[in-house]
């Protein structure tokens, strides 16, 4: 009976291990935060990021986008020393580039600000050639 006792004890207890390691396995996602659609009022500019998809997009006269599908992201540190305080961090990142009007535009970085209430999108994160910046999230 006692041998009983113990193989139960130690069923329960490899239970209550294998549910505590699924449940401590949700850890979000910290680039869930650059999700959705982003503004810019002085330049008619929107971005939109998902998972695996990132699309700048202007409107009025100066109309067209540049998208990028089938992203891939790395963390990475902002080092443009023009935006570094602003934006300290953000993702590198690389894909499948489609445009309509803005053939010689490239990105490769989205950089968050320190609050998390606005978003850069650079050429990369080493050179400030090329960026915008001050976008918003909609609600």
């Amino acid at each position: 009976m006692k041998n009983l006792y113990k193989l139960i004890g130690i069923a329960v207890m490899v239970a209550v291990i294998g549910f505590m390691m699924t449940a401590c396995d949700d850890d979000p996602d910290p680039k869930e935060g650059l999700y959705g659609t982003w503004v810019d009022n002085l330049t008619s500019s929107t971005i939109t990021i998902t998972a695996d998809t990132i699309k700048w997009q202007r409107t009025g006269s100066s109309s067209g986008f540049v998208q990028y599908t089938n992203v891939r992201w790395k963390a990475a540190e902002n080092n443009v020393s023009g935006y570094k305080t602003s934006y300290p961090n953000g993702y590198t990142f690389t894909g499948t580039r489609t445009d309509q009007n803005y053939s010689g535009l490239n990105f490769g970085f989205v950089g968050l600000s320190a609050n998390g209430r606005s978003i850069c999108l650079l050429k990369d994160n080493i050179d400030n050639s090329t960026g915008y910046w001050g976008f918003t999230k909609q609600p």
